[in-house]
């Protein structure tokens, strides 16, 4: 308790609140239920008297799907053909929470949900407890950003698994479009990696350096063979890699939001004002992340004065800040109107039905139904897609902005020397103070604010690569 204090009481009054309330109410759930209509695929009975044929016919061919039980029925999937350009048109419902229940991914999506607002709710709360007691970023291990950890690894292993779906199908073209992801991101990395600091601001050389000057002390205390830290390079070659799976796992939910942003769009074609915010959400990640570069950002806010001589608009602090919120709510916008586009793709259903109208020739009636029930059967797999890069977008700028604002970095004392007429409790202390100082606060700033820049930005160029793809080539 002495290093938790009020933060363990917190998480554990928070935590168990939320997993009571959970059943009644749930973020999630409101998501994907609040107001979001789902088309029903016409039944054999509707079909038939669509296309004028008789409700029994003996002559329609019949399809025997054999189930081997105890009791060894069989069961009889009714078949028969109808005209393609058959005038049908689809009833839609509300979607409840009960349909979705055997969907695919429906409980990943609901669990990542529910515990994202639970971290969201312990981050707030220890912040505001930061400001009555400062010494939890200081003298104490900060909680809050352990929650944000364990978000953003989450998410990034619910993407990690969708990826694997796509891998494990019979389409090769899936496999080879995730590798291309993979190499390609890793090439801009590294190549984004080379660029010098005083163009791209992530102040990974900074943080280093003073990660290397603590890990070089410790090496001189505890007597290692040791005498200098690694290079650099290391840190930004396994950075590179990490940057590279992200950009793979990244790639279809990227492609998936561009496709529900199209049929969004034609969809709100008559509505000039949901058509700016569409456009406005998507191709915000272009300023943002130009905020990371300096010479197009900080040269904006400096203007010059009679005497040629530049005066700031804006000090580097209070940018620093302004960034670092945009990027949040650049993030709560994107949810904020993500119902939208899961509408969208349930509309989609429509789109299929006049696709169907447009053709020659004939369907079955499985066909139909399978296309337009596979709308609704993919919507939670649809919305982790463009939930799951946001949330971990979201939680890299909440950790930023902790790093940013509280924390500093703890330097061991030149005169720690762990004499051994010390009490124990003084070197206990010494001891804590000599390994937090590895935790160099610095070092993890910078690389929170490249991932949050790097996910943001592979994002933004994987939807761009899918619309391009959809609006044009497919």
């Amino acid at each position: 308790m002495v290093l938790l204090g009020f933060q363990f009481v917190i998480t554990l009054t928070v935590a168990l609140l939320l997993q009571k309330l959970s059943p009644f109410y749930s973020f999630a759930r409101w998501i994907m239920c609040s107001n979001l209509y789902r088309y029903l695929h016409p039944s054999n009975e509707q079909l038939k008297a669509m296309a004028g044929k008789p409700a029994h016919n003996n002559k329609q061919g019949k399809k025997r799907n054999k189930q081997t039980d105890n009791n060894q029925t069989d069961h009889q999937i009714e078949t028969f053909t109808i005209p393609c350009n058959l005038d049908i048109t689809l009833e839609c419902t509300k979607v409840e929470e009960v349909d979705l229940y055997s969907q695919y991914k429906y409980q990943d999506f609901r669990w990542l949900i529910d515990f994202a607002v639970c971290a969201v709710v312990v981050y707030v709360l220890i912040e505001l407890v930061g400001i009555w007691r400062p010494q939890i970023y200081t003298s104490e291990f900060n909680i809050g950003l352990v929650w944000c950890c364990m978000v953003a690894f989450f998410a990034l292993k619910e993407l990690t698994m969708l990826t694997a779906a796509y891998w494990r199908s019979d389409d090769s073209g899936e496999r080879s479009m995730t590798v291309a992801f993979g190499f390609f991101f890793f090439i801009m990395a590294m190549g984004i990696l080379l660029i010098d600091e005083r163009f791209l601001d992530f102040k990974l050389e900074k943080g280093y350096e003073h990660f290397s000057a603590n890990l070089e002390n410790v090496y001189e205390k505890f007597n290692f063979n040791v005498k200098t830290a690694p290079s650099i390079w290391s840190i930004k070659i396994v950075l590179a890699l990490v940057s590279a799976f992200v950009g793979a796992v990244i790639g279809f939910p990227g492609i998936r939001y561009a496709n529900m942003h199209l049929d969004a769009l034609f969809f709100q074609q008559y509505n000039p004002v949901m058509k700016f915010m569409l456009h406005l959400t998507f191709f915000s990640p272009i300023p943002m992340c130009l905020l990371w570069i300096l010479p197009l950002s900080k040269d904006l806010f400096v203007i010059k004065t009679k005497d040629n001589k530049p005066t700031k608009l804006i000090s580097d602090e209070n940018f620093l800040y302004l960034r670092i919120h945009l990027f949040i709510l650049i993030c709560l916008v994107r949810l904020v109107t993500s119902r939208q586009l899961l509408q969208a793709h349930l509309n989609t259903a429509t789109q299929k039905i006049a696709k169907f109208k447009k053709e020659t020739g004939r369907i079955t009636n499985i066909e139909l139904q399978r296309t337009v029930a596979r709308v609704f059967y993919y919507l939670s797999a649809a919305a982790l897609q463009y939930v799951a890069p946001i949330i971990l977008m979201l939680f890299f700028g909440m950790m930023m902005r902790t790093l940013t604002y509280n924390m500093s970095d703890v330097t061991p004392q030149s005169n720690i020397f762990f004499a051994s007429n010390s009490t124990e409790n003084q070197q206990r202390k010494e001891y804590a103070q000599l390994i937090r100082s590895l935790f160099s606060v610095k070092l993890f700033n910078a690389v929170c604010s490249y991932l949050a820049w790097w996910t943001l930005a592979s994002y933004f160029f994987t939807s761009c690569f899918g619309m391009v793809y959809l609006k044009f080539l497919s």
